[in-house]
């Protein structure tokens, strides 16, 4: 299990400081980076997972932000969201065009599979998206989880690899039923082996205590830089 932070891969998103604050929310350290940053590099954090965020830009678009697929092929769990879930399926293959119909605002939502990502989440909720392009069909080795009227795949998942994708903003208070369950489905699926190692430390403490082992002083500094709205 890696040891490093969540890392928010910033595309140009209004709300990509939100997104780190969320994670963290989730009692998980998170990390705004670049959208330049190369791959080797953010491996080299050894991180729990990326986030890709949104952005302005058009997938398909001459200079539009790309996304390496190796990145999908590190073995590290990945959530894209909106610009950032776009961006993936396009990287993996997928049918990325103009929607049919944009999204702006509250969305009403079909979930089609409360499972993975969306398990517990109501079948019908209103989620907030800020879409022109829509992923039409769901890259190979993923399972279609919700659509809307203009995005036919509005969430994904290919959970043998931990690759996940949002085309709304779960970050946002205007989706209120999936928000916080979400990033915590996410966290939990990052964190499986974790739980073992912390109760395997938790036990070693107890044993400690039991010994009478004695704690050396210690003194703790946050060095989590602060979030600004």
């Amino acid at each position: 299990m890696a040891n490093g932070p969540v890392l928010v891969v910033d595309f140009g998103a209004q709300y990509a400081q939100l997104i780190a604050r969320r994670v963290r929310e989730a009692n998980v350290y998170s990390e705004l980076v670049p959208h330049s940053m190369p791959v080797d590099e953010m491996l080299a954090k050894d991180p729990q997972a990326i986030i890709l965020s949104g952005g302005p830009a058009s997938v398909f678009e001459p200079g539009a932000p790309r996304v390496d697929p190796k990145l999908f092929n590190a073995g590290v769990p990945v959530l894209g969201i909106c610009y950032g879930f776009q961006a993936m399926a396009y990287a993996l293959g997928a049918d990325v065009d103009k929607a049919a119909l944009g999204e702006y605002g509250k969305t009403d939502t079909t979930i089609d599979k409360t499972d993975g990502l969306l398990a517990g989440s109501p079948a019908e909720q209103d989620t907030w998206m800020s879409h022109g392009v829509a992923v039409k069909t769901a890259p190979a080795g993923f399972e279609v989880l919700a659509h809307t009227e203009g995005a036919p795949v509005a969430a994904m998942q290919d959970e043998s690899r931990k690759l996940y994708g949002v085309q709304w903003h779960p970050e946002f208070l205007g989706t209120r039923n999936s928000m916080n369950l979400l990033f915590e489905r996410f966290v939990d699926a990052c964190q499986e082996e974790s739980q073992h190692k912390k109760e395997k430390r938790a036990n070693i403490a107890i044993d400690r205590i039991h010994t009478g082992f004695v704690w050396p002083q210690v003194s703790f500094i946050d060095r989590q830089p602060k979030i600004t709205n």
